[in-house]
């Protein structure tokens, strides 16, 4: 009867800790509000994700999901936004290079915090 008693705390002590690892995301940045030009791209952020830097040149994002989700939805936000595709930055395989008007926009996507996306205009 100890064993199972036991085990079932051990289950139960298993299972809380899987719901508060999937609940409990909760990154150590502040958010901010979305500024121009990144306000009207319609970008992924809207769910389970923190802006917590923006400005004219550069967003700073954290997101709850994988990089294999993020990712593909970013890119797909910059070209619906009217950017074409310029490839990978040389050297870098995390980050995709769009551009548009003469004007460049990077797109860097790394694991932090899950998933942390920086974009900047150049």
């Amino acid at each position: 009867m100890k064993k199972q008693n036991t085990i079932l705390a051990l289950i139960f002590v298993c299972l809380g800790a899987a719901v508060s690892a999937g609940c409990g995301w909760n990154p150590a940045v502040t958010a901010v509000p979305v500024t121009a030009p990144w306000d009207s791209m319609n970008l992924p952020i809207k769910q389970d994700a923190i802006v917590y830097e923006s400005s004219a040149t550069e967003l700073k994002v954290l997101h709850k999901d994988d990089r294999a989700k993020v990712a593909p939805a970013y890119d797909a936000a910059i070209l619906a936004a009217g950017w074409k595709s310029a490839g990978k930055k040389a050297g870098d395989e995390m980050t995709n290079v769009f551009q548009k008007d003469g004007k460049t926009l990077e797109a860097y996507v790394y694991p932090y915090e899950n998933t942390g996306v920086i974009l900047t205009l150049k």
